[in-house]
């Protein structure tokens, strides 16, 4: 018919299935945040929404359907998701500037090749590391060694640094007690 009937609740009486909406569980003024640590790989989980397996997450330059940001890994894009909680971009450490960085969503039921197929906002990402330039540091034999200005997003109590011949990489020392790992920051 016109259609003249279908104004009120109580003129659509026929069930005609079941709409499931999905997508990542955001507010008007709230988000999801989640962590990375900077140089190591990128995971997250935990995921609140109704995202499909399959469904992917883009790290965004700045707006949501707009290109993901340089020195993202993976292109910036996440593998597919096989349980719509966990996402990760790869083994391959990130080596974005810490910051906060905007995730953007992208459904298994369309194509998520391009960062434009990822217009839904689905929270933050704030990648963690340490602001302050290397510096050497100097600590008298058989004292204890206090380190501190070292600073950046993300950073927060429990943290340690590490006395390494390179970054991520040798043996820890048995010079030094704890084999060189600092008790965590308070």
């Amino acid at each position: 018919g016109t259609g003249e009937w279908c104004t009120a609740p109580e003129h659509f009486l026929m069930p005609m299935g079941i709409l499931r909406v999905a997508g990542p569980g955001v507010l008007p003024r709230s988000s999801q945040v989640f962590q990375c640590v900077r140089r190591r790989g990128c995971e997250i989980s935990g995921y609140e929404g109704t995202m499909p397996e399959g469904s992917k997450l883009l790290i965004a330059e700045e707006q949501c359907g707009g290109p993901a940001k340089d020195g993202a890994p993976n292109g910036g894009q996440s593998l597919s998701t096989k349980d719509g909680q966990l996402f990760s971009w790869g083994t391959s450490g990130t080596f974005l500037d810490p910051g906060i960085y905007r995730l953007c969503w992208c459904a298994s039921v369309i194509t998520c090749f391009e960062p434009k197929d990822f217009e839904a906002y689905a929270g933050l990402l704030r990648i963690k590391a340490p602001l302050s330039p290397p510096r050497k540091r100097f600590c008298a034999l058989g004292r204890e060694c206090n380190v501190t200005g070292i600073y950046g997003p993300g950073l927060h109590n429990g943290d340690k640094v590490a006395v390494l011949p390179t970054c991520g990489a040798g043996e820890f020392t048995t010079k030094f007690t704890k084999a060189g790992i600092s008790v965590p920051s308070a």
